[in-house]
């Protein structure tokens, strides 16, 4: 049987010893806070961090670097994920969404 078994990956929360860990410079995985955007210059707009559903601000959620070696355009990543802040809405459009932001190697 050549079929190869897929490949798992686990993360877990864990208590951070020194806050600065959680800049930007320092490529972090965070849950909650506020977003560590790896390029602070092209961020979304106001309209698309809000629940496309109430219009109300979506809550940042967490933030996972998931660095892509095959891309050198975009080497260092990080998917963000956001919620509307009313659970009821969570399956309608726009009401959940993850952005992914991106730097290249060098």
């Amino acid at each position: 049987d050549d079929e190869e078994e897929p490949t798992v990956m686990l993360g877990f929360a864990a208590d951070v010893s020194e806050p600065s860990l959680l800049a930007r410079n320092h490529f972090p995985s965070k849950i909650g806070g506020a977003p560590a955007w790896l390029d602070p210059v092209n961020l979304p707009t106001e309209r698309q961090l809000r629940c496309g559903a109430s219009g109300e601000p979506l809550r940042f959620v967490a933030q996972v670097y998931a660095a892509a070696s095959d891309e050198p355009h975009a080497f260092h990543r990080s998917i963000l994920l956001f919620l509307s802040p009313h659970g009821p809405s969570l399956s309608r459009p726009g009401a959940v969404r993850a952005f992914r932001c991106q730097l290249p190697r060098d």
